[in-house]
C-alpha cells in the first residue's frame, strides 16, 4: 500500500528513499531557528549536502519504519513545534511527506524483529 503523490527522494540524486526505506534525513538549524530538511543516501550525498546545509544530525530513515520509533519520532516533532520550532514551507512539506509515507508501513502489528529494534533503539543513550 503507498499514498498516491508521495514521495521522499533524496535531494542530491533523486533516489526514492521510500521503496525500500533507505538513507537518512537531516534537520539543520539556520541562525533565526529555522529548521531546513534534507533527504539523502548515505555516504556521497549525505556528504554533500552537509556541506551546503551544514551539520544537523541525521536520523536513519529505515528506523521510522519500525511502529514504535515512528510514533516516538512523530511525537518529538510535534514536541518541538509546541516548543517554538519552525519549518520553512518546503521542509514542512518533506516533514509531511516523510511520515505520510511511512504511515502506511507502521500501521500495523509490529514484527519480531521491529520489536527487538525497538528495544535496542529504546535502550541507546539520549542524543545518539
Amino acid at each position: 500500500m503507498k499514498i498516491e503523490g508521495i514521495e521522499v527522494r533524496c535531494d542530491a540524486c533523486g533516489k526514492d528513499l521510500l521503496r525500500p526505506p533507505s538513507g537518512i534525513y537531516a534537520m539543520p538549524e539556520t541562525k533565526d531557528r529555522t529548521h531546513l530538511v534534507y533527504f539523502a543516501c548515505k555516504g556521497k550525498c549525505d556528504k554533500k549536502l552537509q556541506e551546503q546545509y551544514g551539520w544537523g544530525g541525521w536520523s536513519d530513515l529505515k528506523d521510522l519504519f519500525v511502529p514504535e520509533e515512528y510514533i516516538r519520532r512523530q511525537m518529538s516533532f510535534m514536541n518541538g513545534l509546541r516548543a517554538g520550532d519552525k519549518y520553512e514551507e518546503e521542509s514542512w512539506k518533506k516533514v509531511r511527506a516523510m511520515f505520510m509515507g511511512a504511515f502506511v508501513s507502521v500501521a500495523r502489528e509490529s514484527t519480531k524483529e521491529e520489536q527487538e529494534r525497538a528495544e535496542a533503539l529504546r535502550n541507546m543513550p539520549d542524543g545518539l
